[in-house]
């Protein structure tokens, strides 16, 4: 019995709106692939296949199909590379080489904002620490103050308290 299961599939609409798609997929247990006619070379999967004699024309022939499959792989994945670059480089390039460009670009203004931030980050630092240092002074001036204040308020305590008469003597 097959087992069916829902995909989502994603697509840019032609007004780079994004679309999703709920797809039913069915999970069907695996069966030999039997070769496509556009690969009749392809052997099916579990069959054993004898080798062509080395430098034989038949061992070219593979030789060359299999150079092809690996070129094709190839190209598919720096196709892909490109368009996952497009996707996060601003511009709309279609031309590899400007699309390269336009990355180099893009990478070197991100260094510089990065070493701005960097150099602004550490300024940013540095005043932060100059302020701390300065609360910290103030920090003790106050208690300073405090303290003084309160050893005046604690000998004006101790002091007798004297007659009016001999506050206005004393002035």
């Amino acid at each position: 019995m097959p087992n069916v299961s829902l995909r989502s599939r994603t697509k840019i609409t032609e007004n780079n709106a994004m679309e999703v798609d709920e797809v039913k997929v069915e999970n069907t247990p695996m069966e030999p692939i039997s070769p496509s006619p556009a690969d009749p070379l392809t052997p099916p999967i579990g069959v054993d296949v004898e080798k062509p004699e080395p430098y034989s024309d038949a061992w070219y022939v593979i030789r060359k199909d299999n150079h092809k499959r690996v070129e094709r792989r190839r190209r598919e994945t720096i196709n892909q590379a490109m368009d996952d670059l497009v996707a996060v480089i601003p511009g709309n390039e279609k031309n590899k080489s400007r699309i390269l460009r336009r990355a180099v670009q893009h990478i070197k203004q991100l260094v510089e904002q990065i070493m701005a931030l960097r150099e602004q980050n550490e300024q940013y630092r540095e005043t932060n620490q100059q302020q701390q240092e300065e609360i910290e002074e103030l920090k003790a001036r106050l208690d300073e103050q405090q303290n003084d204040h309160d050893q005046e308020e604690q000998e004006q305590q101790q002091k007798p308290a004297s007659h009016p008469a001999e506050i206005g003597e004393s002035s």
